[in-house]
């Protein structure tokens, strides 16, 4: 969606880096403008814009979050990478490599709730703790090794519940 219109069929990359949308065409690459854009998906994977506004309370930054669950309670996840230098022991060189990590989101009523630990996700959906720490232990969970599938899990099972 590009100024709330649909383009579908266009050939598009995502550079996470910078955070830049580019149409891709066998003669050319157009790079989008981000305020203009308000989703895309590239290979199945969402993502919407949001602003770091009153509409999008909880949300830390500006950009664009891939959305991991659709559901009412939706579930985001912002990747961040920076770049990292660091002096190289041949003379007058710099080694460079990215780091990333991955913040999750889960939207709670109007706001956008950031998701650390199993205890802030159960906390989140206060409640229905009871129900959503059964949900964790019958399914075997485990927030430590799998997040995403976790709290995309979690997320659907609280939407069923929380009617």
């Amino acid at each position: 969606m590009y100024d709330d219109l649909p383009f579908d069929g266009l050939n598009l990359l995502y550079e996470d880096l910078r955070e830049l949308l580019v149409s891709k065409n066998d003669n050319y690459l157009l790079q989008l403008v981000n305020q203009r854009i308000n989703s895309f998906t590239i290979s199945g994977h969402s993502f919407i814009r949001l602003t770091e506004d009153s509409l999008h309370a909880g949300i830390p930054k500006t950009g664009f979050y891939e959305i991991l669950y659709p559901g009412r309670s939706q579930v985001l996840k912002k990747t961040y990478k920076i770049i990292i230098e660091e002096p190289s022991v041949y003379e007058n060189t710099v080694i460079r490599h990215i780091e990333e990590s991955q913040n999750y989101y889960i939207k709670i009523g109007n706001s956008y709730k950031r998701v650390k630990s199993n205890g802030e996700l159960v906390e989140l959906m206060h409640d229905h703790q009871k129900e959503i720490q059964k949900f964790i232990k019958k399914n075997k969970l485990n927030f430590r090794k799998n997040r995403q599938n976790v709290l995309v899990q979690v997320a659907g099972y609280y939407d069923q519940i929380a009617k």
